[in-house]
């Protein structure tokens, strides 16, 4: 199981958030959506140290905020 895998493994187990805002701007618009739950392409490994773990970030790219714009409109 890869790092990351076991980070978010943790984080679901133990985090109260019923829900997650991702928040993300195109040019001049800001758009908000609702998910139930980070899908792994939105996560990424910012930081490994084999001491203390790592730290897991929020990343999306272009095509990602393609499709999240699509499911905002789409509301």
């Amino acid at each position: 199981m890869y790092r990351i895998d076991r980070m978010r493994r943790d984080y679901e187990r133990f985090t109260a958030a019923e829900g997650y805002a991702i928040g993300f701007h195109v040019g001049n618009d800001v758009y908000l959506a609702m998910l139930d739950k980070i899908p792994r392409r939105f996560t990424k490994l910012q930081k490994e140290c084999s001491k203390n773990g790592g730290t897991m970030g929020l990343y999306i790219n272009v095509k990602s905020k393609n499709e999240l714009r699509k499911l905002v409109k789409g509301a």
